[in-house]
């Protein structure tokens, strides 16, 4: 059963994904650069890979579909793998387990390893640009010749988001809300827990 908490993580993050899809800063060629990208990347951070893809590629194709219905679909296929891999490398398959939540709730995950969020980061930068280039090629009928030129731009607009990310998730008061701040004080508490329920098991 889905908790109540973790589909209005879920729900807010998707909303902000539809939102932040609705403004862009425009490039001399053609592209249009998003914060989305943050939104999507922190969800891969925070969240499990099904969850992560409710919100980068489900929003994504919401705001799209909304905004710029031509890309929704590349928009659901791109931004959703690029937030399931961000997810699976940064190591979200194990948080926010349903019916493992433990006392804590949300907090039942540590702040993945440096190497970990980089290698998270860059994945996903690479599935982005790779992404729109094959919707700019192939699927808006521009060709390579219109999909290499905004290569570079896919590629700022999902380093901004891979920046900003780790920060939001890791260095404000939002790291609260998904990971255990004290990793050898949590489990020293999981230890003295098992023990106390083989005691209580044994009596």
């Amino acid at each position: 059963m889905v908790s109540a908490k973790k589909l209005c993580y879920v729900a807010v993050l998707t909303a902000l994904n539809v939102v932040l899809a609705s403004f862009s800063v425009p490039t001399p060629v053609g592209a249009h650069i998003y914060l989305t990208d943050a939104a999507i990347i922190f969800a891969g951070l925070v969240l499990d890979p099904v969850s992560a893809f409710i919100v980068g590629g489900v929003g994504a194709f919401i705001g799209d579909a909304i905004f710029y219905p031509v890309a929704m679909f590349v928009s659901l296929f791109t931004h959703g793998l690029q937030a399931v891999a961000v997810s699976l490398i940064a190591g979200g398959i194990r948080k926010f387990s349903d019916g493992q939540e433990g006392k804590d709730g949300f907090k039942n995950k540590f702040v993945p390893a440096w190497w970990r969020v980089v290698l998270a980061g860059v994945a996903g930068c690479v599935i982005m640009a790779g992404g729109y280039a094959l919707g700019n090629a192939y699927v808006y009928g521009g060709g390579w010749g219109v999909a290499l030129p905004k290569i570079l731009f896919e590629l700022l607009q999902s380093g901004v988001g891979a920046v900003l990310a780790p920060i939001l998730a890791y260095k404000t008061p939002l790291k609260k809300l998904f990971f255990v701040n004290d990793k050898k004080k949590a489990v020293a508490e999981e230890q003295t827990a098992e023990a106390n329920g083989k005691e209580s098991a044994g009596k």
